[in-house]
């Protein structure tokens, strides 16, 4: 049914043929709004009160079936457009794209899609062979955070920016963050230092961080944190934020299930609420990637199958 609110839809039309019947053919077209030509035609194609396609039932002047075939042949096989499939049949450009409308062959993706595309897959990772850090800058709920303080480059009052970073074990998705109030080296490689921590305290050792190019993590004070931590430091691609799509998706994750969705009325409420959030993230939120585990659920299993293994 295509016009399903026009004043004429199949429900209507029924109701207009019931009630000619009763109480005749102009009233009941004065009452609809229609003319009684209207009234004779619906009740000439009761009960069927569905609309008709508009196209002709014959169309003398429309290719012939062997020449629509050459067309689907030559669009396939050879994979060229109207114009080189016009110039080799002797045929108008417009008549061949009509040709390929009409069996749904004018795009190429239509015939030949391509697969989706991957931006590549981990190996299997141990627990602390590789953590994606990053950092998120979330606008100041005060009055004057966020871009409003960069839009008006005169005012006394700059609050600007909370930025949290974030630390990931690619293995397991134990995550860790903190806000800190600069995006300076200084407090990424404390940061470092905090993280490594807490990952050791859960059995995990860091061997390799993995960051974007963030003026924090090219600078010099964390890239000897790392060296004084003997913790690989690798930074991606440039414009290539997928390499680090697990500490990307867990920001996402943060925004979308806890600083986005609830209403905050200060930095320290968000900050709260975010900090009771990541424990609950890494012993009580399931994991799809893992099974429906947890990240501490599937470190603890990790270690009861690799110690099992280790005895035997």
């Amino acid at each position: 049914m295509l016009y399903q609110r026009s004043r004429l839809n199949p429900r209507v039309r029924a109701f207009l043929v019931s009630e000619s019947s009763r109480l005749g053919v102009s009233r009941v077209a004065r009452q609809v709004g229609v003319s009684r030509r209207t009234v004779y035609r619906w009740r000439r194609r009761a009960p069927d009160f569905r609309d008709r396609s508009c196209r002709p039932h014959r169309s003398p002047r429309r290719s012939e079936d062997p020449l629509e075939a050459r067309v689907l042949a030559m669009r396939v096989d050879d994979q060229v457009g109207p114009d080189w499939i016009a110039a080799v049949l002797g045929l108008h450009a417009s008549t061949v794209h009509r040709i390929l409308r009409r069996h749904g062959a004018q795009r190429l993706s239509h015939l030949f899609p391509k697969p989706p595309r991957s931006f590549g897959t981990y190996p299997a990772l141990r627990p602390g062979e590789l953590v994606g850090v990053d950092i998120k800058s979330f606008g100041s709920i005060e009055r004057g955070g966020g871009r409003a303080s960069e839009a008006v480059p005169d005012t006394h009052r700059r609050v600007g920016w909370r930025h949290l970073h974030v630390a990931i074990d690619m293995a397991s998705r134990l995550a860790f963050s903190e806000f800190r109030p600069t995006l300076s080296g200084r407090e990424a490689a404390g940061f470092l230092g905090r993280a490594s921590a807490f990952f050791a305290s859960r059995g995990i050792r860091v061997q390799r961080v993995l960051s974007d190019n963030g003026s924090a993590y090219k600078s010099f004070v964390f890239r000897d944190a790392c060296r004084a931590a003997c913790i690989r430091h690798t930074r991606t691609q440039v414009r290539h934020p997928w390499t680090n799509g697990r500490a990307e998706r867990f920001i996402g994750t943060i925004q979308r299930e806890c600083a986005y969705r609830d209403h905050f009325h200060a930095d320290s409420e968000r900050a709260l609420a975010i900090a009771l959030f990541v424990p609950w993230y890494n012993t009580q939120r399931p994991h799809r990637a893992l099974g429906g585990l947890t990240p501490q659920g599937w470190l603890d299993r990790w270690r009861v199958t690799h110690l099992s293994g280790a005895l035997i």
